[in-house]
């Protein structure tokens, strides 16, 4: 697998996974069919050339979602020259722990705690936004923005919910949610549902709806 198809099985995995998630260094380092120093090489070249990013568990709890933006370039290839993936893989393998009995066992093994993502950079050049045309947060999810980061709305919006008796409307004034009542009632587009909001305070301390990506 030369430099372009690990790019492309990198951006592939991004788009099409459930919440648009890394694929692990490990299984991208088998798919490749790479030797290992090879197999970094092209990983730091597309780095540096702003292809890519490497999440490291290190960094974040689950390195399987971007909730921030990626670490600085340096960070990102200095950790990877610091652990061996074969040797990683070989030992995980061994130590690794098989669940199930008869014919179904699945077997769990501990990862290295690295997942590759494409860039912001890379993706505004080939996503198809009018895939997203209805969806605009989960376009900017498909183009790279990290999952956490929050967006501010008038507090007024929250008043079209409130008073409309097709939602379920809660609030402790730190936190809240909204859901619809039933999907027969609202068009697919009016189904909306929101399992946690907060809020914020803009210019001037006037107070806003905050809302992280994720959840919109």
């Amino acid at each position: 697998m030369d430099r372009d198809n690990i790019l492309k099985e990198v951006t592939s995995f991004y788009l099409h996974s459930r919440d648009f998630n890394g694929i692990s260094i490990e299984n991208l380092y088998k798919k490749s069919s790479l030797s290992e120093n090879k197999f970094k090489k092209e990983i730091t070249e597309l780095i540096k050339n702003r292809k890519i990013d490497l999440i490291y568990e290190g960094d974040i709890p689950n390195p399987h979602i971007k909730p921030f933006p990626a670490p600085a370039v340096e960070k990102q290839i200095k950790k990877l020259t610091q652990f061996q993936i074969d040797d990683h893989i070989k030992q995980s393998e061994v130590s690794g722990k098989t669940f199930g009995d008869g014919d179904i066992k699945i077997k769990f093994v501990q990862g290295i705690g690295c997942c590759v993502y494409p860039t912001p950079e890379h993706l505004k050049n080939i996503v198809d936004w009018k895939k997203y045309v209805s969806r605009p947060f989960t376009l900017r999810l498909a183009m790279g923005e990290w999952q956490l980061r929050p967006y501010f709305f008038e507090l007024g919006i929250l008043a079209i919910y409130r008073n409309d008796p097709r939602y379920t409307y809660r609030t402790d004034d730190i936190t809240g949610s909204i859901s619809y009542v039933d999907e027969k009632l609202l068009n697919q587009s009016d189904q909306i549902f929101i399992e946690h909001f907060g809020f914020g305070f803009g210019d001037g301390d006037i107070r806003a709806v905050a809302i992280l990506l994720t959840d919109l």
